[in-house]
């Protein structure tokens, strides 16, 4: 997970700093921006409606499917709520 993560910081943040330290990019970067903040945006609303299902089928075993480049952005989010929500987090092979 450690690969994606750099993968999308390298994607979506350090693009855009190439975008504004290079004028000749510069054209790129609103839609480097807008990107960046939807993919932010994408992520924290999978994990808000991940919690909302917590939350309705509490005490029931939940399966979240997702891609792979979302993965870590999931497990850091959940993870910073699940003991609070007890909610446990487990890999497919865990089980």
């Amino acid at each position: 997970m450690s690969v994606i993560k750099l993968r999308q910081d390298l994607n979506y943040n350090k693009t855009l700093i190439m975008c504004y330290r290079n004028d000749q990019l510069s054209r790129y970067r609103e839609f480097w921006k807008q990107n960046g903040e939807f993919w932010i945006f994408r992520n924290k609303q999978m994990i808000e409606n991940i919690l909302n299902y917590c939350n309705e089928f509490k005490g029931k075993r939940i399966v979240v499917l997702t891609g792979f480049y979302h993965k870590y952005l999931l497990c850091e989010g959940l993870e910073k709520v699940a003991q609070e929500r007890g909610i446990v987090i487990k890999e497919f092979w865990e089980y």
